[in-house]
């Protein structure tokens, strides 16, 4: 995503490439779209099944075999505000 890690206040509702691996830089925010059959469940339509998150990896130690970074999940079913602390409207 494009702007960064704290510029990604929402979650897109659509581009979500769910068939391939990627690779992704340091520094780089991506926006995560995840299904969650058993705390979204609903008789309804997909959407509200569907939890949205962001991550950005911050560092890398290949000595260690550890990655550094932060991430960011809305646990509301449907909802996909990104901001930590707050209460989501969309």
């Amino acid at each position: 995503m494009s702007g960064g890690f704290d510029a990604l206040r929402e979650a897109p509702e659509t581009g979500y490439d769910t068939l391939n691996a990627k690779t992704i830089t340091v520094g780089s925010a991506v926006a995560v779209q995840m299904i969650d059959n058993t705390a979204c469940f609903s008789y309804s339509i997909l959407q509200s099944q569907l939890l949205y998150a962001k991550f950005v990896v911050d560092s890398v130690n290949a000595g260690t075999r550890r990655l550094y970074g932060r991430i960011v999940i809305d646990p509301n079913c449907g909802y996909r505000g990104l901001v930590p602390d707050s209460i989501p409207k969309n």
